[in-house]
């Protein structure tokens, strides 16, 4: 209940009936979510740990990288165009 309170965060914030709570980033929506959850911890044994562990998961989540980065960067492309006349170039760069 947790887990699924916690991964649908987004789409209660997207909910039409709940947007007039919306417009201050959320944060009302946020502070009910997490009075909610506060609740749970003091009605239901072990569910404090129970929402550390699923808090510090969404945590851990949030700061891994989704593409690894690598060491060396790739180098950039460059094209020489030549012109009519053999002394001017254009040199240009692209992205890869």
């Amino acid at each position: 209940m947790v887990q699924a309170l916690l991964a649908s965060r987004s789409t209660l914030y997207a909910e039409p009936a709940l947007q007039a709570w919306s417009p201050n980033g959320a944060s009302k929506i946020n502070v009910k979510i997490q009075q909610l959850l506060k609740r749970f911890e003091s009605t239901v044994p072990g569910a404090a740990e129970v929402v550390k562990e699923e808090v510090a998961a969404l945590s851990n989540k949030k700061n891994t990288p989704t593409k690894p980065k690598s060491a060396t960067p790739k180098p950039k492309k460059r094209k020489v165009v030549k012109s009519e006349d053999e002394e001017s170039q254009v040199e240009f760069s692209e992205e890869n």
